[in-house]
């Protein structure tokens, strides 16, 4: 174990059924069921392990991203869930740079604002990234304070960081379904972009 294994990046819960090697989805797999609009075909998980977000692969973040977004329905659900897994990814690009990230993280009360400007100030967090992580922050803070707020068409805009040709169509198509379709659809793509930043090469 790695002596940054920490406290406040606690466990999360994945399928214990679906291994790193023997999952039948892979990350990429899932990636294609999103873009074809196939996300019913994915089966919800029954057992569930912990797993460090910092010391676990690329597959195992992406395994528990998806069942953290496409099994949660709601529209608040899915902006709230999303900012806790951009905030975890914050918190392993940060540790990854520290000798001893336990002496920020435990003795402080860092927020998520402060999380992706020390990131952005440590080099590890892109400029694009930067804005969309400050707009997520934003569209979780209006539902703090509003809990009729309804993201709109410019916010979910405003969580765009590179897309590819296929998510724009996909995602053109599921908003033309439905707004909370599209708000977790968004939610998942910006997902995908922040694990890439933890693992470049996936």
């Amino acid at each position: 174990m790695r002596e940054h294994q920490r406290k406040y990046n606690e466990p999360c819960l994945i399928s214990s059924s679906t291994s790193a090697h023997s999952r039948p989805n892979t990350a990429r797999s899932r990636r294609s069921q999103i873009i074809d609009g196939s996300v019913a075909a994915m089966q919800k998980p029954k057992a569930a392990r912990a797993v460090n977000f910092e010391m676990a692969s690329h597959e195992e973040l992406d395994q528990y991203g998806m069942e953290m977004l496409v099994f949660a329905s709601p529209e608040l659900s899915s902006v709230l869930r999303g900012h806790l897994l951009i905030e975890r990814t914050l918190e392993a690009l940060i540790a990854k740079k520290l000798a001893r990230p336990k002496k920020l993280f435990d003795k402080h009360r860092i927020t998520f604002e402060m999380k992706v400007d020390l990131a952005d100030a440590m080099g590890v967090l892109p400029p694009s990234y930067v804005s969309a992580a400050k707009a997520l922050n934003g569209i979780r803070n209006a539902y703090a304070h509003r809990e009729d707020h309804k993201v709109s068409l410019e916010e979910l805009n405003s969580l765009k960081i590179n897309w590819e040709p296929l998510q724009k169509k996909a995602y053109t198509a599921v908003l033309a379904k439905g707004h909370e379709e599209a708000v977790q659809l968004a939610m998942i793509f910006l997902n995908w972009s922040f694990l890439r930043l933890l693992h470049p090469t996936e």
